[in-house]
């Protein structure tokens, strides 16, 4: 198995300073960090070691990670996906500005025999995400998700998509309309309301506070 978590993102939304926003810290943690180590800490894939794909621009800041470093592309937003081209094996995505929680990201890593999307459909009452996300997935089939992803790229790159993130990809892979919010199927599982990323520092600080209270428990 290949565990990618994808760290490309320009970060357009958050306002991006000196260091990647996953390098964003939660309870004093940061991000990539805290995820790198429930990985390493999550049982029988603990002895995977993580891919984390970034820009050449930002390579020195993974540099001191306990993880492989993938020069990639932010230049398509499909790219976050292409970036860890070609695999080879089962190979599972995670984003690096999602906050997992650590019973979600065993879901997400153990148990699949086909592959599978997570994420949230729907809004998320406690962190205020007023929109479903795409969060991680398990590529069992990544022969069938290459070609999904390359399918997603050429749709828009003839204008027949908007965007071309998750969702898309997702869509496309399951033979779903890729141009509308269409429900999911059985190989979407939704993950809890305490997994969720942050594209604005709006989110960061409300996902913070919700972590901070959870760590006072």
């Amino acid at each position: 198995m290949k565990i990618v978590i994808m760290c490309a993102g320009k970060g357009d939304r958050f306002g991006l300073t000196e260091k990647p926003k996953c390098f964003s810290k939660i309870n004093g943690v940061p991000n990539i960090e805290r995820t790198i180590s429930l990985i390493k800490n999550g049982g029988t894939n603990s002895n995977v070691k993580p891919h984390c794909t970034t820009t050449q621009r930002n390579a020195k800041w993974f540099e001191d990670l306990d993880c492989g470093v993938i020069i990639g592309s932010n230049s398509l937003e499909t790219q976050r996906f292409s970036n860890a081209f070609p695999l080879e094996s089962q190979t599972v995505f995670l984003y690096g500005d999602v906050v997992y929680n650590e019973y979600d990201l065993e879901r997400i890593l153990y148990g699949t025999e086909r592959t599978t999307f997570y994420g949230r459909y729907e809004d998320n009452p406690l962190t205020g995400k007023p929109y479903g996300e795409l969060l991680g997935i398990n590529v069992v089939d990544f022969e069938r998700f290459e070609t999904a992803v390359r399918d997603t790229n050429k749709l828009l790159a003839t204008g027949k998509l908007k965007r071309a993130i998750g969702w898309e990809v997702y869509r496309v892979h399951e033979g779903l309309d890729p141009t509308w919010n269409t429900p999911v199927n059985e190989n979407f599982v939704e993950l809890s309301y305490l997994t969720d990323d942050f594209d604005q520092r709006k989110e960061l600080n409300k996902i913070r506070k919700l972590y901070k209270s959870l760590n006072n428990e």
